[in-house]
């Protein structure tokens, strides 16, 4: 018994140490952004998650439904973690539309290593989701049929560039942290969600095995 409560706090401070790295990359990431580009007050919005009072939040969610086509991918992640107290189906969606977004927005960036950015941000929002949403494959299946209808059918009018800030090119002064040409990005948009629906479907059949 106190092996395995050794294990157990061994795994559990391993864990601890990933996801406050992720959390302090992520933070830097952020930092970097604000201070080159005024295009979207990326910071704030997440500020206002993270510590705002609940009538800021309110109005904040508010604005981001009536108008999600203006906010980045994290804006999404964070959404999605005020809302899974009081509505898990809503925050999975957010969660999951978020997740795609993102990935199509690494696919655009020159820097390959950008993409981390998205496992930064799975591990800081989506522990409890992913939970809820392998225990309820019917609601997981319905709502990643919702994300791609919405993603579809909703612009990306964010600044992109978000992203382009989280690879090792923001650290080296010499190297530019640009995004593919705007020529390439409708295919890249397409492959995206084709490779992100068809990877839930895989991964929902292997979870539909383990269950009873």
């Amino acid at each position: 018994m106190e092996k395995l409560m050794k294990k157990i706090i061994k795994k559990l401070i391993i864990l601890s140490c990933i996801v406050i790295s992720c959390l302090v990359i992520f933070i830097l990431a952020l930092y970097i952004f604000q201070r080159n580009t005024a295009h979207v007050d990326l910071n704030k919005t997440m500020t206002i998650f993270s510590q705002g009072s609940n009538s800021q939040k309110n109005s904040l969610i508010t604005k981001i439904k009536a108008h999600p086509e203006k906010y980045a991918p994290p804006v999404f992640y964070a959404l999605s973690d005020v809302l899974f107290k009081t509505d898990k189906k809503a925050a999975m969606f957010w969660f999951y539309a978020g997740q795609l977004r993102a990935r199509y927005d690494a696919n655009r960036c020159t820097d390959v290593s950008a993409g981390a950015a998205i496992g930064s941000l799975n591990y800081s929002f989506g522990l409890q989701i992913n939970q809820y949403a392998f225990k309820n494959l019917d609601q997981l299946k319905s709502t990643i049929e919702e994300v791609i209808k919405f993603d579809k059918k909703t612009p990306h009018k964010y600044d992109q560039r978000w992203i382009n800030f989280h690879g090792m090119a923001a650290f080296d002064k010499n190297n530019k942290m640009t995004s593919k040409p705007r020529s390439e990005w409708e295919a890249i948009e397409q492959k995206t969600r084709d490779d992100y629906f068809k990877d839930f479907q895989n991964a929902i059949k292997q979870l539909e095995k383990t269950q009873p």
